[in-house]
This record gives C-alpha cells, sequence and structure tokens, in this order.
C-alpha cells in the first residue's frame, strides 16, 4: 500500500477567483473614479455659473443703487461700523427706528409706478395661474393617452402569452400523441 497524497489545504479554483474578484474590484473603483471626476468637473461648472451670477447680481446692485432715496438705508450685507454693537442688539434697534419713522406722501409719478408695478404682478400671476392649469390639462390627457397606449400594449401582451402557452400546450399533447402511437406499433 502506498501512502496517498493528501487532499490540498486550498482548493484550485480559489486563486483564480481571488485574482477574478480583484480585478473585477479594481474595474468598480475605475468607474466609481471616472463618475466621481465627472461629478467634480459638473460641481466646478456650476460653481463659475453662480459666481458668474453673484457678481452680475453685485454688478447690478452697484449700479442701480441710488443715493437719492435715503441715504441712511445700507445693504443688510455690508457689517456694522462697531462689531461691538453687534451683540448688543443695535441693529434690531435700528431697523425698528425706521420702520417706525412714518413714509412721505407718495407723489403722482410714484402712485401711478406703484400701481402699474400691482398691475402687472397680477397679470403674472393670472399667467402662472392660466399656465399652471394648461400644464395640469396637458398632463392629464397626456397621462390618459399614456394609460391607454400601456393598457393596450398589457392586453397585447397578455393575449400573446396566452396565446403561447395554449400553443406549448397543443406542441405537448401532440408530442404525447406521438409517442403513444410510437409505442402502440411496438
Amino acid at each position: 500500500m502506498t501512502p496517498s497524497d493528501p487532499p490540498p489545504m486550498v482548493p484550485k479554483w480559489l486563486s483564480a477567483a481571488v485574482v477574478g474578484l480583484l480585478t473585477l474590484q479594481v474595474g468598480l473603483l475605475w468607474t466609481q473614479g471616472s463618475l466621481l471626476q465627472r461629478q467634480h468637473e459638473d460641481l466646478q461648472s456650476l460653481r463659475g455659473d453662480v459666481q458668474d451670477l453673484a457678481a452680475s447680481l453685485d454688478q447690478g446692485y452697484d449700479d442701480g443703487d441710488s443715493q437719492e432715496l435715503d441715504p441712511d438705508v445700507r445693504p443688510a450685507r455690508l457689517p456694522l461700523r462697531h462689531p461691538r454693537l453687534r451683540h448688543l442688539g443695535a441693529r434690531p434697534q435700528r431697523i425698528n427706528y425706521l420702520h417706525a419713522q412714518q413714509p412721505p406722501e407718495p407723489s403722482q409719478p410714484e402712485d401711478q409706478a406703484r400701481q402699474e408695478l400691482d398691475a402687472s404682478r397680477q397679470s403674472a400671476q393670472q399667467a402662472l395661474a392660466q399656465a399652471r392649469t394648461a400644464q395640469s390639462q396637458l398632463s392629464y390627457a397626456d397621462n390618459a393617452r399614456k394609460a391607454e397606449e400601456k393598457a393596450a400594449a398589457e392586453a397585447a401582451g397578455s393575449a400573446l402569452q396566452r396565446n403561447l402557452l395554449w400553443g406549448t400546450l397543443a406542441v405537448v399533447l401532440a408530442a404525447f400523441g406521438v409517442r403513444w402511437m410510437l409505442r402502440r406499433r411496438a
């Protein structure tokens, strides 16, 4: 009797499986890296767009500022001159003081401009409401059309499935019939 070789401790297929899994892992990491790179580029372009928009808005505000209306009013983005006053609540008191003052009587051109602005806002709100109603009606009609198409496709699919089932049943019965006839002859 010859002693037989002991079975190997590690199966032969294990090393190939580990190499395959590591290769798959590297491929997945490469794909994830390319997706992250694309996302980073998109975020950088969005950041540039936001900065351009902020710059154009700042430029628009700087060009349109007029000190003739009220020289005491400052934009909220500017800091107070005395940082110690910020935590004492000087800013809310100043705002309350400004709001407590009586506004001057509107002159005729300002009143007309305000009325035109209100009329344009109302017409914009009406147009928006009409657009939303039209969109909802379109979406209802579109959804109804899609539902009808889906129902027709499902009906055709179920009819095809039913026909395939009956055809398969007929083929199986025919095969059993042929088998029965062959056995009977033999």
